[in-house]
């Protein structure tokens, strides 16, 4: 397998060709907001989402583990999720995705210790081998048949589902107005879906899918939903991003396993390795810029390279809710990650069995980059390293600020990203989604009305605050949180769209017109032994200076 470096090149395989051979097991789904007359719509932060699918293949059945990131009032809850066969539905359990996420966690290998920089230093006798210490890369780095048609449409109910947290519907329609009738019945019967969600679901209705939908109960919380899981007849799992769209923020983070007799792979698209040539280690922090690479990658690939972050055997034994199975009966497990925007989410993704097992370890080894100082000053990369811009935007460096500002493409706009390491980014995206949240001056809260974009005019964008930089703004996040522009002055550095290898020590930058000729001095920094990451390292320096001071003192 390749790695990526400054573009990815994807095979144009259609995802719809796949699934002409074989049904794939879609889920995931979409949340939306309610549509209720006379109470506010506000786009659902929609953040992140986890799928666990255990595939059997022998009998041709799929059981989909999902679990969603929302916030937001139960009455504004809906799930919905297309599906190739009528399934079972029951709760899954965070205990099965936490055992996941602990066998899958990427670690990384940090830069070498670099003695050089010490005084008298003899690098012969650096033996302390922290460079094996690994670091986290998060933070641094029903059945039976239809139950009856709708007497008003053709809605056909095929179960009624009552778990601890949810009821849900298995419902089904046909034609061309299928979509139009399932939002009307599921909106007629307290699912609080948004009307302009019927050409999304108009798709799936025109493939032949069912749908499971849900709603929390009055007495389920909506600040951390319970996880559910389906079973049903399919070949292969697949995520339908078509029906995320319409709901997604840029930069939704996306995790799929499989679990199975085999290992799987990424069907019309590319499944990647992390690239220890393009990712960016933080001497300082200890921290990458591993979700950042993640989405510039993602970007540049049209929505079409996930992440294989890890691939093999799991050896884990943990029940499997909805199913007599344990984990053990599907003893291969391969780990995809991704964070795409919604202008990329307009084919579904689809994994499909390897030929042959895949083997990749969920390491990043970063010990061949530059090597770290014992002494002396730490050079920290831009601070364009960990902040991606988006396709088109340039990433500025302003030195004598603590952030980067984002000058977007022309027409395009800004908005602010949750990253999966729980910090706020600002990130440019087009200026409309097709798909998303339609506006309603009735129902709809303003998110301009807490949002004030400084040099810059503030726009709803699928249903979220955005800012149109005034020309040659950039955009930034500020000490509170927010979103703003403001023209980047002082001394500056240019780089590309950013969450790149150019804003490491020593990449290259792009000279500003204000100040070419200058050049941009590093921002040294100076990290007492306290500095927890960094810990082992100068342990490792203090042992060497204390077994040459034993060695002077054993010659005297």
């Amino acid at each position: 397998m390749s790695f990526l470096r400054r573009s990815v090149l994807v095979a144009p395989l259609a995802l719809a060709a796949a699934c002409l051979h074989a049904p794939a097991a879609h889920a995931c789904g979409g949340f939306f907001p309610q549509n209720e007359i006379g109470a506010p719509v506000t786009p659902v932060d929609q953040r992140g989402a986890r799928m666990v699918f255990a595939v059997d293949r022998a009998a041709g059945r799929v059981c989909a583990h999902l679990q969603m990131s929302y916030r937001g009032a139960p009455s504004g809850f809906a799930w919905i999720v297309p599906v190739p066969a009528e399934p079972t539905i029951g709760e899954s359990a965070p205990a099965l995705f936490d055992a996941i996420d602990t066998r899958a966690a990427l670690r990384v290998v940090p830069p070498s210790p670099d003695a050089s920089t010490c005084p008298d230093s003899d690098d012969d006798e650096m033996t302390c081998g922290c460079g094996a210490d690994a670091l986290s890369a998060k933070g641094g780095a029903g059945g039976g048949g239809p139950l009856g048609a709708d007497p008003t449409g053709p809605v056909t109910v095929y179960a009624e589902v009552q778990t601890q947290n949810y009821d849900a519907v298995v419902v089904g329609a046909e034609g061309d107005a299928g979509a139009d009738a399932l939002v009307i019945w599921l909106q007629d019967n307290g699912y609080r879906f948004s009307d302009n969600m019927r050409p999304a679901v108009q798709a799936y209705v025109d493939e032949g899918m069912l749908f499971a939908a849900f709603k929390l109960r009055d007495t389920a919380s909506a600040t951390e939903t319970a996880p559910i899981v389906l079973c049903y007849d399919a070949a292969a799992p697949a995520v339908p991003l078509r029906l995320a769209a319409v709901a997604a923020a840029p930069m939704t983070s996306l995790s799929v396993t499989v679990v199975s007799d085999v290992t799987f792979t990424l069907s019309g698209g590319e499944a990647l390795a992390p690239d220890p040539e393009s990712i960016v280690f933080d001497p300082v922090t200890g921290r990458t810029n591993y979700f950042e690479w993640m989405a510039r990658v993602a970007d540049e690939a049209d929505g079409r390279a996930w992440v294989l972050d890890f691939a093999g055997s799991h050896g884990l034994t943990d029940a499997l809710p909805g199913s007599e199975n344990t984990l053990s009966a599907y003893p291969w497990m391969t780990h995809f990650t991704t964070r795409l925007s919604p202008r990329h989410m307009t084919e579904d993704a689809v994994f499909m069995p390897t030929d042959g097992q895949t083997y990749r370890d969920a390491v990043i080894d970063l010990s061949t980059q530059r090597g770290i100082p014992l002494c002396g000053e730490l050079e920290p990369p831009a601070a364009c390293y960990d902040n991606y811009c988006g396709l088109g935007a340039e990433c500025v460096d302003t030195l004598d600020k603590p952030y980067p500002h984002c000058v977007c493409a022309a027409g395009d706009v800004a908005q602010a990203v949750v990253g999966p390491d729980g910090e706020v980014r600002a990130t440019c995206t087009p200026p409309t989604n097709p798909l998303g949240l339609a506006a309603d001056a009735e129902t709809t809260l303003d998110p301009c009305a807490s949002l004030d974009c400084g040099e810059g005019e503030c726009l709803v964008v699928g249903g979220f605050g955005a800012c149109r930089c005034a020309e040659g703004a950039g955009a930034f996040i500020d000490s509170i949180h927010k979103l703003r522009c403001e023209t980047p002055s002082g001394e500056l550095r240019r780089f590309g769209p950013g969450g790149g290898p150019e804003s490491a020590p020593g990449g290259t930058t792009m000279p500003d017109t204000a100040t070419e000729g200058l050049t941009a001095a590093p921002r040294p920094v100076t990290v007492p032994a306290s500095a927890p990451w960094l810990g082992a390292l100068l342990a490792g320096r203090w042992l060497v200076r204390r077994r040459r001071g034993a060695s002077g003192r054993g010659g005297a």
